[in-house]
């Protein structure tokens, strides 16, 4: 419900009360994170605040293709190890 309040007044809160929403979403309970979703009256507000911090939430450009790229290496990785163990 704190949560809830503080996105409600978004983005007049204070520096804290961002850093508390933070906290919240990356470190709380997965389904309390998800149940946020659920509500409506805020669901408007929780899409801008996550587009406003992507950079801290891990949703950067950068972190894609760094998976991306991780990806590749191991499916080059076992189709080398598979087309030569042959």
């Amino acid at each position: 419900m704190y949560i809830e309040n503080l996105l409600t007044k978004y983005p007049a809160t204070t520096d804290q009360e961002e850093r508390e929403i933070l906290i919240f979403i990356t470190k709380g309970s997965a389904l309390d994170a998800a149940l946020l979703t659920c509500n409506d009256t805020i669901a408007e507000k929780l899409k801008m605040f996550k587009h406003d911090h992507r950079k801290q939430l891990g949703l950067t450009l950068r972190n894609w293709i760094n998976f991306v790229g991780l990806l590749s290496s191991v499916g080059l990785a076992a189709y080398f190890l598979v087309e030569f163990a042959i």
